[in-house]
């Protein structure tokens, strides 16, 4: 273990005094080497500490070429002392987050014989990515033996090695020279190289938010702590607010969204009806003629499309506009006398138009309702 690295010392380590090695410009911000540090690099699936050595903000931390290097606002003194003091709130939430991880992997490990692929410990929420298939009874399973480990309050035992440990332990990738072992005993042995809490018990709360197929496996999503009890809450705080609006208690509000859906889709179902009878209504007063050319008021695209499938034996190029001047028309266009593709690159030429299709034309068009009259007149 490098005395330098003081997170592995004491992870519960808020400030620290050190002494500045070397601090390079690196266009309007630095890059600082201390003599030994608290600050976390990022590895290992988890994210850098973020903090102030001194009156410079640390905005992030990485290991380049074996040494752990600090991207600070302000530039630092080399050979003075200084004092940093990480942000101790994300350091926590790392931890929790990052041993949990451990116990979930670990239980799907030895459930399921997965392992897991790809692990990110992000700003708002923890993946993690296994290579197996899981599916909603499966999450609720993990999930509860996952908190069951949390109520045990078990210790998180770390341990080096100079060389490969005559122990069987999960590792995602093979590591030579020493090796830091998390071990969470009845759970997980892992090699593992981030910050994580005493005990178990510290996690607070497991919630595995969501989950979803990925690269023939499983992708979870997790939360941890206070931001599991946050996720709760603005969860419970949408599910009072939307039983309230459908006048129903919170455990029956996904059965009365189902019935607003269902009644949501009768409606549409006769609106389209009662709009296809309109259409039709509309057609019969179109006398047969050369060409159509209707401006339609408040029309979707839809129903430009379905009036123009209506009224297109009522002549040999029917158009049909719906929109303003100032806000530009949707179109649809019918012709049997002109090669639509062709017809389409005019239109769309000198109408500062777009759109285009097979059996006929549908898209947009910024112009005046003068020019677009103008333009069919003269087809």
């Amino acid at each position: 273990m490098r005395e330098d690295k003081l997170y592995y010392q004491d992870p519960y380590l808020v400030a620290f005094d050190s002494t500045v090695i070397e601090c390079i410009p690196k266009g309007n911000l630095y890059t600082v080497i201390l003599e030994k540090t608290a600050f976390y690099p990022e590895g290992g699936g988890q994210s850098y500490d973020i903090g102030y050595i001194d009156n410079a903000k640390v905005l992030e931390v990485h290991t380049v070429d074996g040494k752990v290097v600090h991207t600070t606002d302000t530039s630092l003194t080399p050979g003075e002392k200084c004092h940093g003091v990480i942000n101790w709130e994300r350091r926590f939430s790392h931890m929790q987050h990052h041993t949990a991880e451990h116990i979930v992997s670990g239980i799907i490990h030895k459930l399921y014989g997965a392992d897991n692929i790809g692990f990110h410990l992000g700003t708002e929420f923890v993946t993690m990515d296994y290579n197996v298939n899981l599916n909603d009874s499966d999450i609720e399973k993990i999930e509860l033996l996952s908190n069951e480990a949390v109520y045990k309050n078990l210790p998180v035992k770390i341990d080096y090695y100079d060389s490969v440990p005559p122990i069987s332990y999960r590792s995602k990738i093979e590591i030579e020279g020493e090796i830091r072992i998390v071990t969470v005993e009845d759970y997980d042995v892992c090699a593992c190289c981030g910050t994580q809490t005493k005990t178990t018990g510290e996690i607070g709360t497991i919630k595995i938010i969501d989950f979803h197929k990925y690269k023939g496996g499983t992708r979870l999503y997790m939360l941890c702590g206070d931001k599991a009890i946050k996720d709760y809450q603005l969860k419970q705080n949408n599910i009072k607010s939307i039983s309230a609006l459908l006048s129903v208690k919170p455990e029956s509000s996904f059965t009365a969204v189902q019935n607003l859906l269902e009644e949501k889709n009768s409606l549409k179902q006769e609106i389209s009806r009662l709009k296809m009878s309109l259409h039709r209504l509309k057609a019969e007063a179109i006398e047969p003629s050369s060409k159509v050319i209707l401006f339609m008021e408040d029309y979707s695209m839809e129903d430009l499309i379905k009036f123009g499938g209506i009224i297109k034996e009522k002549a040999p190029l029917i158009a049909l506009f719906s929109g303003k001047d100032d806000e530009g028309y949707k179109y649809c266009v019918y012709s049997e006398d002109n090669d639509i593709k062709a017809l389409a690159s005019k239109i769309n030429s000198a109408l500062n138009g777009k759109g285009g299709g097979r059996e006929f034309i549908s898209g947009n068009m910024n112009s005046l309702k003068k020019d677009i009259e103008e333009f069919f007149e003269s087809l």
